[in-house]
C-alpha cells in the first residue's frame, strides 16, 4: 500500500475519554507533507505535542486519514484468493472523494464538546459512529450523516477494507430509491443521506395495519432485490450480508424503508478457468442470520440476505426479534437458526386469516427454507409482494 505524494489532511481524536454517559474528544486538523512529516497544527488540544510526535513515529492509533490510496499499480493487478478472482473491476478497486471530505470543516461542524455531543452523535457501532452534520454549497441536503471509525478500535487494515466495501456497494446501488445514498468518502471516512429513525425503533409499538406492514416488507425485499441485481450476465456479484432491522432507517416521515449500512457486504468472485463462482464463509451466528452463517465452514451467497428478509417480515409484524416471544436461551435460539426454525408470530398474527397477513406469512415461509438452494430470489419475494400488494390495496 503505497501513499499519494502530495500534502493531504488528517483529522485526529488525539485523545477520548469514556466517562458515565458522556463522551469527550479533541479534535485537531493537521496537514501531512510525505517528506517533511506532520507540521501546522490548525487547531490545538491539550496533547498536542504528544499527537505530533506520536504521528511522527507512526505509532498512532487514534488517527483517521481523510486520504489513504492504494498504490495505482496495485490496483490494476486482478487480485486472486484461492484461486477466485473478482468479477467486475469495481470490486477490488476504490473510488474516494477526499475533495468533498476536505471541503468541510470538521472540528468545527462535528461540535464534539461535551455539552454537544449528545445532540451530534446519532449512533455508536460495532466499529462506527454516526454523526449528524451540516453541510456547506458541496453537497445538496442541509444534513447528512458522517461515519468515522470509533476511536477505541485500531486502523487496521482490516478494518480499512470494510470501510471500502461500504463505500464501493453503497455506490454500486444509488440508482435504487430503496436504499440511502452516499455522498463522499475517504478512508475511514463516509457521507451519506441522512435518515429519520431505524426501523428497529420505527415499527416497536406501532400500530399498523395488515395492509401497511405488506406495504413496508414490499418496500424492504424490493431493497435486497435491488442489491443483488448488481451482477454480471444474470449473477448476482453483491450481497448486503447484514440484513437486520437496524440496517434500515425510514425516511420521509416514516412513510418510506430503506437500506444501508454495507459494510459487512460481500463480493462474490469466481474460477475465470471454470466459470465456477466461489461461495464464502462467515460464522456470525446470531437470531438474525441464516442457517449456513450459524453453520462453520458452510458455503454462503447471496441466499443468506433472502433468509435474512423472512426475519425483516417477522419483525414488522410482530415488532420483536424472532424467537424472542419464546424465552429460550441463546444457545437454543441459534440450534432453531441452524435448523431454519420457523419463529412462530404472536398469536394474533399467527392465526389471522387477513390476506395481507397471509401473503407475508406465505412469503416468510418461503424465505425460511433451510436449504439455500430451495430459497427464491430476493427479486421473486418483492415482485410477488408488489403484486399482492396492488391487488389487496386496490380492493380496499
Amino acid at each position: 500500500m503505497a501513499l499519494s505524494t502530495s500534502k493531504f489532511l488528517l483529522f485526529v481524536t488525539p485523545r477520548a475519554q469514556h466517562g458515565k454517559n458522556k463522551v469527550v474528544c479533541f479534535p485537531a486538523t493537521v496537514y501531512l507533507d510525505p517528506e517533511r512529516g506532520p507540521y501546522e497544527l490548525l487547531r490545538s488540544s491539550p496533547e498536542t505535542e504528544r499527537v505530533q510526535n506520536k504521528l511522527k513515529s507512526n505509532t498512532s492509533s487514534s488517527v483517521l486519514m481523510t486520504e489513504m490510496l492504494f498504490d495505482k499499480r496495485d490496483s490494476e493487478k486482478p487480485k486472486t484468493r484461492g484461486g477466485c478472482e473478482a468479477m467486475a473491476e469495481w470490486q477490488d478497486t476504490v473510488f474516494p472523494s477526499c475533495n468533498v471530505v476536505h471541503e468541510f470543516d470538521l472540528p468545527n461542524r462535528v461540535k464534539m464538546r461535551e455539552e454537544n455531543v449528545g445532540g451530534k452523535i446519532l449512533g455508536i457501532g460495532g466499529k462506527r459512529i454516526a454523526w449528524k452534520v451540516s453541510t456547506n454549497n458541496a453537497l445538496e441536503k442541509e444534513l447528512v450523516v458522517l461515519k468515522t471509525i470509533r476511536w477505541d478500535h485500531e486502523y487496521k487494515e482490516g478494518l480499512l477494507e470494510y470501510k471500502r466495501r461500504d463505500a464501493i456497494a453503497t455506490e454500486r446501488v444509488t440508482f435504487s430509491p430503496h436504499v440511502m445514498n452516499i455522498y463522499g468518502h475517504c478512508s475511514g471516512a463516509v457521507f451519506n443521506e441522512i435518515g429519520e429513525i431505524g426501523a428497529d425503533e420505527f415499527f416497536v409499538g406501532k400500530d399498523l395495519t395488515p395492509i401497511e406492514m405488506l406495504r413496508y416488507s414490499r418496500d424492504a425485499a424490493v431493497a435486497i432485490a435491488d442489491v443483488h441485481s448488481v451482477g454480471v450476465g444474470n449473477r448476482t456479484i453483491l450481497i448486503h450480508g447484514d440484513v437486520r432491522p437496524w440496517n434500515y432507517i425510514m425516511t420521509n416521515g416514516g412513510k418510506n424503508i430503506r437500506l444501508h449500512d454495507f459494510d459487512q457486504a460481500h463480493f462474490l468472485r469466481w474460477k475465470p478457468s471454470t466459470g465456477a463462482v466461489c461461495p464464502f464463509h462467515n460464522y456470525a451466528c446470531n437470531r438474525n442470520r441464516a442457517p449456513e452463517e450459524c453453520t462453520r465452514g458452510s458455503d454462503q451467497n447471496e441466499k443468506i440476505d433472502v433468509y435474512a428478509l423472512g426475519n425483516i417480515m417477522f419483525y414488522i409484524i410482530a415488532q420483536m426479534k424472532p424467537y424472542k416471544n419464546l424465552k429460550t436461551t441463546q444457545e437454543e435460539n441459534y440450534e432453531m437458526v441452524r435448523k431454519a426454525v420457523i419463529p412462530p408470530l404472536p398469536g394474533k398474527w399467527s392465526n389471522s386469516s387477513d390476506p395481507a397477513i397471509v401473503v407475508l406469512k406465505k412469503a416468510m415461509k418461503r424465505c425460511y427454507r433451510l436449504n439455500p438452494e430451495e430459497r427464491p430470489s430476493a427479486r421473486d419475494i418483492a415482485n410477488r409482494l408488489i403484486k399482492a400488494y396492488k391487488k389487496l390495496n386496490k380492493d380496499r
